[in-house]
């Protein structure tokens, strides 16, 4: 099924190489569908197979990024995407 979550991090310091390089890794991420990522907010909006994969892997694949760069410090509830209209 697809879910959405959003995933709030810290440690981007930089807009033109800490969201791409972050939305890069999750979107290299098997199972993941789809990821945004936001140097102004600080958020990722993420879509996921969660046949495949689960929250926790996704702030995995986040702060596995350099040398412990990034710490995702709070998850949205996810939803389930067919719920989610616009």
């Amino acid at each position: 099924m697809e879910f959405e979550v959003e995933l709030t991090i810290d440690g981007m310091s930089c807009e033109h190489s800490c969201a791409p390089a972050i939305q890069e890794k999750l979107m290299k991420t098997e199972g993941v569908i789809n990821a945004k990522v936001s140097f102004e907010t600080k958020k990722a909006v993420v879509t996921y197979d969660s046949n495949i994969i689960e929250v926790d892997d996704l702030k995995s694949s986040v702060e596995s990024i350099g040398e412990g760069w990034y710490k995702v410090i709070k998850s949205s509830v996810p939803v389930q995407k067919s719920f989610i209209k616009g």
